[in-house]
């Protein structure tokens, strides 16, 4: 996810969430740069930036539930408890 200069958040694809994890070739790097990059985007917006604060919370489980989807296609076994909780 990208903040923009006008503080809106873009989105990424399902192509583009398939394709960094092609290119990290793991879910978990891509999901541990997701939540590393979740602090620092909230640290950014001003507290009482509701809108904007919900919007890029909304993006960031739609790209963990993503994420998840993927784990589970590709390594069935390996998908833990935290990461099919976002499937529920």
């Amino acid at each position: 996810m990208q903040k923009e200069s006008n503080n809106t958040v873009h989105i990424p694809t399902l192509q583009q969430i398939e394709r960094e994890v092609f290119f990290a070739n793991s879910v978990s790097e891509v999901s541990h740069d997701l939540d590393r990059g979740l602090v620092c985007f909230m640290n950014s917006i001003d507290a009482d930036d509701l809108e904007n604060r919900m919007s890029f919370l909304t993006s960031y489980w739609a790209i963990k539930r993503t994420l998840a989807v993927i784990q589970l296609k590709q390594n069935p076994e390996q998908c833990d408890d935290i990461t099919c909780s976002f499937l529920l």
